[in-house]
C-alpha cells in the first residue's frame, strides 16, 4: 500500500471510526517534546522571535507609560535636589565669604609683592601682573621679572654707553698746561 492510498482510506473512514479519530488526534496532539523540537528549527525560532518582539515592545510601552516619568523625576531630584530658601541664602553667604577671603589674600600678596619690588628697586607699577595664587608663586614670578628686567636694563645701559662714549682728541699741538697754570687763570678771573 502506498502513502496516497493510506491517506485516502484515513480520510474516508475518519468520520465513521471513533478509534481512528482518537488515534489521529493523539498523533496530532501538541506535546512539550514536539514544541521544543519545533522551536529548535529555523521556522520555530523565527516564530518565537516575532512573539518575543511583540511581547517586549508592548511591555516596554506599558512600562514607559506607567513608570518612565516617575523614574525621570526621581533621577532629576537625585541629581538636582531642590534647595530651600535657607540653602540658597547659605550659598550666597558662602560665596560672599569666599570672595572676601580671596580679596584679602590678593591684597596681602600685593603688599608683599610691592615690598619685594621696592627692596629690589623694580618698577612697582608692574607688580599687579606678577601676583599669583599664593606667596611662593608670587615671589617666584617677581624673581623671574627681576632677572629679565635687570638683563634688559644692563643691555640698555651698555647700548647707551656705546652711543655716548667720549673719545678725547689726540692732536699733537694742544697746549700743555700744568694744573697750576689752570688754577692761576681761574683765580685771576674771580
Amino acid at each position: 500500500m502506498e502513502f496516497k492510498e493510506v491517506k485516502a482510506w484515513i480520510e474516508t473512514n475518519m468520520n465513521e471510526n471513533e478509534e481512528l479519530k482518537s488515534y489521529i488526534a493523539e498523533l496530532s496532539k501538541v506535546t512539550q517534546e514536539k514544541v521544543e523540537k519545533w522551536i529548535e528549527e529555523e521556522e520555530g525560532k523565527k516564530f518565537i522571535s516575532r512573539i518575543n518582539d511583540k511581547f517586549f515592545s508592548k511591555a516596554l510601552e506599558t512600562w514607559k507609560q506607567n513608570n518612565l516619568e516617575k523614574e525621570i523625576e526621581k533621577e532629576i531630584k537625585k541629581r538636582f535636589p531642590e534647595k530651600s530658601e535657607k540653602d540658597i541664602e547659605l550659598e550666597k553667604v558662602k560665596a560672599e565669604l569666599e570672595k572676601i577671603k580671596s580679596e584679602a589674600i590678593r591684597k596681602e600678596l600685593t603688599n608683599k609683592a610691592l615690598k619685594i619690588a621696592t627692596e629690589k628697586k623694580l618698577p612697582t607699577d608692574l607688580v599687579e601682573y606678577f601676583i599669583a595664587d599664593n606667596e611662593e608663586n608670587t615671589v617666584k614670578n617677581l624673581e623671574k621679572f627681576e632677572k629679565i628686567f635687570n638683563k634688559h636694563l644692563q643691555e640698555a645701559i651698555q647700548e647707551k654707553i656705546k652711543d655716548n662714549s667720549y673719545i678725547p682728541p689726540t692732536s699733537q699741538n694742544t697746549d700743555k698746561k700744568s694744573i697750576q697754570e689752570i688754577f692761576r687763570k681761574a683765580l685771576n678771573n674771580y
